[in-house]
């Protein structure tokens, strides 16, 4: 169910808590289109649920929005109808990283055993590597295997040197920085 965005939506009841989270990450997209994005948008959007209080499933929905939105039947349950029908008409790809602090340490931030993911020691390599690639992660490599962080101004142009929006999805962040 968890790995099929049309299953996972056609199972999941749009509730108002979950709705929230994927309509605050889509809105700015079409927004940003159309060059009426407010600056002052938030960009940081945090979840305070308790234990059971169904963040795994907003982050996954709002994954699977992302990734996969030409898959879900439904959006219009799970997003504003207007908003739907803008976020559809979105040119630009999305990039998500995923990070989940029970399976990354301090000491090595590699988010899966894939044959071709380089051995990130830092978040900030991690991230890199999930949303611009292995090119780009090549280019801050030495910050990330000394445990360094990247100069400001090299993580700015590789951001800025991509067409896509980016989405950083975090759980359990308080246990990786335990």
């Amino acid at each position: 169910v968890y790995s099929d965005p049309a299953e996972f939506f056609a199972k999941t009841y749009p509730t108002v808590a979950l709705q929230h989270l994927p309509e605050r990450v889509v809105e700015p997209a079409p927004a940003a289109e159309a060059g009426e994005l407010d600056e002052d948008f938030p960009r940081i959007v945090g979840l305070d649920t308790t234990l059971g209080g169904g963040n795994a499933h907003a982050l996954l929905a709002t994954y699977h929005l992302l990734e996969h939105r030409d898959a879900i039947g439904n959006l219009a349950d799970f997003i504003d109808d207007p908003l739907a029908e803008r976020f559809m008409k979105v040119d630009r790809p999305f990039r998500t990283a995923v990070i989940d602090g029970e399976a990354i340490s301090a000491t090595e931030a590699r988010a899966t055993d894939a044959a071709d993911h380089p051995p990130t020691q830092t978040l900030w390599g991690e991230l890199v590597y999930q949303l611009l690639g292995l090119e780009a992660y090549r280019r801050i490599e030495s910050y990330d295997q000394d445990r360094n962080v990247p100069a400001g101004d090299l993580l700015a142009d590789l951001f800025r040197d991509t067409d896509a929006y980016h989405l950083i999805l975090m759980d359990e962040l308080a246990l990786y920085l335990e």
